[in-house]
């Protein structure tokens, strides 16, 4: 956990990035509406790109955490395991402010992938992707990394359905619906 300040501006912004955009949200703005000086944001994150980054890391281990406990929550069947990647999503399309996967909009305004949110996106990539397998393989998935690459494209398409057609939790349950038919054809 970082002290005090440095923990303010991360939450400010991590507020405002999500709300308005990585490259449309300057220093000043996040120096401002946290109260925090930018000599605190370049001593702690070394400079705007290094505070985008620590953003994404922190989302990403906010999500991951959330996500393997509510999985496992939700369900005692590996299968239904598998499919409750969509129940959580469907949760999180319907909650006031849900403005799309800020690894995915993040993804569409960094091109250069250079920049170190690219090494947070792909850290959580990499995590989403492991964590997918092995909810196919525990499902009995013949075909485990095929069919978790197929449920992470349904639910990368439903965030992204669900927020810019406004269809919020709707669009998780008919991806559900398109997973658990490729579950039955997996464990076929």
């Amino acid at each position: 956990m970082l002290a005090l300040a440095p923990q303010q501006l991360l939450d400010t912004a991590a507020d405002l990035f999500y709300a308005r955009g990585v490259t449309a949200t300057g220093v000043d703005l996040v120096a401002a509406e946290s109260g925090v000086a930018k000599t605190t944001m370049y001593a702690h994150f070394g400079s705007k790109d290094g505070l985008v980054a620590a953003y994404l890391r922190e989302r990403g281990s906010e999500w991951r955490g959330s996500l393997r406990d509510e999985v496992a929550r939700r369900s005692p069947d590996p299968g239904g395991r598998l499919l409750a990647l969509f129940d959580v999503l469907a949760e999180r399309l319907d909650a006031p402010g849900f403005r799309g996967c800020p690894f995915i909009n993040a993804a569409a305004e960094l091109c250069d992938r250079e920049h170190p949110a690219w090494e947070a996106m792909t850290e959580h990539r990499t995590w989403m992707r492991g964590f997918a397998i092995e909810l196919a393989e525990a499902a009995g998935a013949r075909d485990a990394t095929g069919l978790a690459a197929s449920v992470l494209m349904l639910h990368d398409a439903a965030m992204v359905h669900g927020a810019l057609d406004r269809t919020g939790g709707a669009a998780a349950r008919r991806a559900c619906e398109s997973a658990a038919t490729l579950l039955a054809a997996a464990r076929a």
